[in-house]
């Protein structure tokens, strides 16, 4: 579809928006069966956590702002 690159940008940001709020963010969403909140167990180690969802860790480590792959702390969400 072609459109002018003033309403390129605006659908940009709503898409941007959109992906922060649902794809990157720690939220849940009521009735969304592709989320879920995980809590972590003693003796968890990331890349096994993201493997069992099937999705890469750096996608775990960039949603709960995650600076280092070792830090996976039993409690938290």
């Amino acid at each position: 579809m072609e459109m002018n690159e003033n309403l390129r940008q605006q659908v940009k940001k709503q898409m941007e928006g959109l992906a922060n709020d649902w794809l990157f963010s720690k939220m849940a969403h009521p009735g969304d069966n592709l989320c879920t909140i995980y809590k972590v167990q003693p003796g968890d180690v990331l890349a096994n956590v993201a493997a069992n969802y099937k999705v890469p860790y750096q996608f775990l480590m960039r949603i709960n702002n995650i600076k280092a792959i070792k830090v996976c702390r039993p409690g938290k969400r």
